[in-house]
C-alpha cells in the first residue's frame, strides 16, 4: 500500500469512526427529547441536551473537513495532481473564466 493510499484509508477510517460517533449522538438526543415529550424535564436534562448538542456539532464539523481532506486527496491521487489544481486555483484568482471552472470542477468529482 502506498503512502497517498494509506493516507485515504486513514481518513475514510476516521470518517467512519466520526459518523457511527455520531449516530450514538443523535440517539441519544431522541431519547431525550421522547423523554421530554413524556413529561420529564429537569435542568439537568437541558445542560445534557446542549451538551449533546454541541457534539454533534463538533462531529459534523469534523466530518466535513475529513471530507474536504478526502476530496483533496482523491486529486492528488487521481485525475490530476495538486500542482494541476493550483495552478487552475490561480486561474480562477485571475479571471472568472467559465472554462477553468469547469476545467477544476472536473478534476474534483462529483459533489
Amino acid at each position: 500500500m502506498s503512502a497517498h493510499e494509506w493516507q485515504v484509508r486513514q481518513v475514510q477510517n476516521r470518517m467512519e469512526a466520526k459518523r457511527r460517533e455520531l449516530d450514538r449522538v443523535v440517539i441519544k438526543l431522541g431519547r431525550l427529547l421522547a423523554a421530554i415529550e413524556d413529561g420529564l424535564y429537569s435542568r439537568r436534562m437541558k445542560i445534557r441536551f446542549q451538551q449533546l448538542e454541541d457534539q454533534a456539532a463538533r462531529l459534523r464539523a469534523a466530518l466535513q473537513i475529513d471530507g474536504d481532506r478526502l476530496q483533496s486527496l482523491k486529486v492528488q491521487g487521481g485525475n490530476g495532481s495538486g500542482k494541476d489544481v493550483a495552478t487552475l486555483v490561480a486561474e480562477l484568482r485571475a479571471t472568472d473564466d467559465e472554462y477553468a471552472i469547469l476545467k477544476l470542477r472536473r478534476m474534483l468529482g462529483p459533489p
